[in-house]
Parts: structure tokens; sequence; C-alpha cells
């Protein structure tokens, strides 16, 4: 046998080394945990808990709160000490009908990754699959928001390492595994074939499942990064040639840019699915101060490289993914500020560009909920909308407030050039 081939049988007997085994104990732990959850639920909204409350009759009924506190006292202390007051607060208040249906699709979804194996490596995408369950229901937001925390509590490892198990494998492969000999331009699956388990084996052979080896976003991250400052450099050689590039200017659009970046990140670190704050960022603020420091076109090219840069950063932090909704709401919003901002005569202007900037907004965060499949209520929408005012006049209380600092910053910088400019011909 050649070391080709010995090569070859050695990545597939590797296929057969790890094992692992479903703990019943666990999942049936696990599934306990939320039954107990909306079995207390409802034995106190009918009454049946005594918790050593003096009522009578002619009592008023419970208030959330107390029972909240009931719901502490009989619940496990695992279960109160990992699910805040505020879930339980907001459980009590939905009606019995919903969380009959909330409970069922979430034990359902529980059942459904447990039976495939939680292990520790692959628990958050265990917990993503409940969520998204969860997501595309006709449920409503607050008892979605609900499921999703008691979901992050209760979906745990119950897939384990087996040594025996392991130990048997290896020597069932180590007698029967046949060899797999993988021709040069042989296809291994084509587009849209169902990947049976013998092509995946030859797909893991030849390496395409290598996370380590996988360069390829590297590469296409490299691609954008030189393909942004290629347009960048561009528009700088224009300005040159306008004779509008100094110290100053360089130093504005750095600072600019750095704000802009810096304001998306912050905000994209409170960001959820289900709290889509980047519409609250107040991105027109950067191409505002563009266009009257510099000029509009250049304003125009920014205005794509931040929608850019801001699909990446507010993409869930999921490699080589997109927001697509972030950035076409970017790159509108940031639009509409510089068709807006017309005839600067005073700062006033400034701030009526935010208000008008507001409606925009609006109309642009209503349109990804009504194209969207997803349930949405009249809270979501105001809230929503609420975000797209609070970008708006945001962007002009920023503009307004940072000019006169990168205003004073270009003047300083031209006086000094010219003044070494006079120097310069003097001493001729």
């Amino acid at each position: 046998m050649n070391k080709k081939r010995k090569k070859i049988l050695g990545k597939q007997f590797s296929l057969y080394q790890n094992r692992y085994t479903i703990s019943d104990e666990v999942t049936d732990k696990r599934i306990h945990y939320v039954e107990e959850i909306f079995d207390a639920v409802k034995e106190i909204e009918a009454g049946k808990i005594d918790t050593n409350m003096i009522k009578d009759e002619d009592s008023p009924p419970l208030s959330n709160l107390e029972k909240v506190q009931q719901l502490k006292q009989v619940l496990s202390l695992d279960i109160t000490e990992k699910i805040g007051d505020s879930v339980f607060a907001t459980l009590v208040e939905i009606p019995e009908t919903e969380r009959k249906e909330g409970r069922k699709l979430l034990l359902s979804s529980m059942k459904d990754v447990f039976a495939r194996g939680v292990r520790t490596e692959n628990l958050a995408s265990a917990k993503s699959d409940v969520k998204t369950a969860i997501k595309y229901t006709k449920l409503s937001p607050e008892l979605k928001s609900v499921l999703n925390n008691i979901a992050d509590f209760a979906v745990a490892e119950n897939s384990f390492f087996d040594v025996e198990k392991t130990m048997d494998a290896q020597k069932v492969a180590a007698s029967n595994v046949d060899p797999v000999l993988i021709r040069a331009g042989e296809i291994i699956v084509r587009e849209g074939q169902t990947i049976t388990n013998e092509m995946y084996e030859k797909i893991k052979l030849v390496g395409l499942l290598n996370k380590e080896r996988n360069i390829y976003p590297l590469i296409g991250l490299a691609i954008l990064i030189v393909m942004l400052l290629g347009i960048i450099s561009y528009e700088m050689v224009q300005l040159e040639k306008q004779k509008r590039t100094d110290k100053g200017t360089v130093l504005s659009i750095l600072l600019i840019s750095f704000m802009v970046v810096s304001l998306m990140k912050i905000v994209s670190l409170y960001t959820t699915s289900s709290n889509q704050f980047f519409y609250v960022v107040p991105i027109a603020t950067g191409v505002l101060l563009v266009k009257l420091l510099i000029n509009e076109r250049f304003a125009i090219v920014v205005t794509g490289i931040y929608a850019i840069l801001g699909s990446i950063i507010f993409n869930g932090e999921i490699p080589g993914s997109l927001n697509i909704e972030a950035g076409i709401y970017f790159y509108i919003s940031q639009l509409g500020a510089i068709i807006l901002l017309s005839n600067v005569k005073d700062r006033m202007t400034i701030a009526k560009t935010g208000l008008s900037l507001s409606i925009i907004n609006i109309l642009t965060a209503l349109l990804f909920i009504f194209i969207s499949f997803e349930k949405y209520s009249l809270k979501d929408m105001f809230l929503q909308s609420s975000y797209g005012v609070a970008s708006a006049l945001l962007s002009a209380v920023l503009t307004i407030g940072l000019l006169p600092f990168f205003e004073q910053d270009l003047v300083y910088y031209r006086i000094s050039n010219f003044c070494n400019y006079r120097v310069q011909i003097i001493r001729s």
C-alpha cells in the first residue's frame, strides 16, 4: 500500500473515533424545568397554590408582583437563580391560551434539539435553532421574548463523550474500513444534491470542512478593504486637483470616519435579533459634516462606504454574512440627509434637515416591517419609527455640536499652511 493510500485510510478511520451518548436524565431534567414553570404559573392563576398569604373571599385579586413572589417560592432554586423576575412578570400577564401555545412550541423545539444531541461545541447553535422556531410564529413579541429567555436557561448539554463506544467504533473501523480513493477531477457532490453520509465523508477527506485551512473569508475581506481604499484614494486625488487637500481635510475625514464606525460598533454591542437598535444610530452625522466641510460628491462616496461597513458591523457576529437591512437603512438615511441639506444659511438649516430626515427614517423602518414575514404589532412599528426619529434628531444635534470643532481645525491648518508659504516666499 502506497503512502497516499495509507493517508486516506487514516483519515477515514478518524471519522469513526469520537462517539457520544445522550443522557436521558439530563434531557428529562431540562424539560421538567420548563414544565415546572408553566405549571406553576397555571396553578397560581387558578389560585391552587397556598403560599401562606392570608386572603379571604373579599380580598382583591393578586397583583403581578405577588404572583411573581409566589412563583419564586414554589419554583426550584436552579430556575429562580437563572431567570429574572421580569421574565416571570411578563409570563403571568400573558393569557392562558397563548401561554399554552408557547409552552407546546418551546417543549417541541427543545425535544428536537435534545434528540439530536447537544454538546458543548454546538450549544449555541442548539439555542439558536430553538429561538428560530420561536421567531417565525404568530405568538406575541412579549411571549417570544419570555420563551427565548427560558430557552437560554433550559437548553443545556445532554450529549457527552463515551470512551467505550469510541474504542469499539475504532476497532470496527480498523477491521472493516475500505479504502476510499478520490481521483483528481472527480465530482463529489453537485449543486442542489442531497449530501449522504458517504458524500460527507469524502468532502471531509479532501479537507473542505477544515475551517483552519479556509482562508477565503480573509481574502474576501482583503478585497473589500482594497476596493474601499481605492475609492477613497481616487476621490482624494480629485480633491487634490481642486487644491482642497491639506492636513486639516485629511484629519477631519479620518476623525469623522472613526466617529461613525465607533458609534455603529457601540450600538451593535446592544443589538439583538429582537431589538433592532441599528435604527437609532445617528449615521447621517458623518455625511452632513463631510458635505459641509468638503463637498457633496465626497459625501455621497462615503455614504456607500459607511453603509457597507454598517452591514458588516451589524451582522450578528456571523462570519461571512451581511445585514442587508441595516446597510440599506444607513444608505437611504445618509443619502436623504445629503439631499435635504441645501442652501445652508445658519445652524437652523441643519436642524430643519434633521426634522425632515426623521420622516425618511420612519418610512424606511416601516418599509422593512411591511415586507417582513414576521408579525409586528403597533407597538413594534411605533418603537422602530421612534428609533428612526431619534437617529435623525441626534444626527442634526451632533452635526451642529461638532461642526465648530472641525471648522476650527480646518481653519488652523489652512492658516498654518498659508503662513509657512509666506515665510518661504520671504526667505526666497
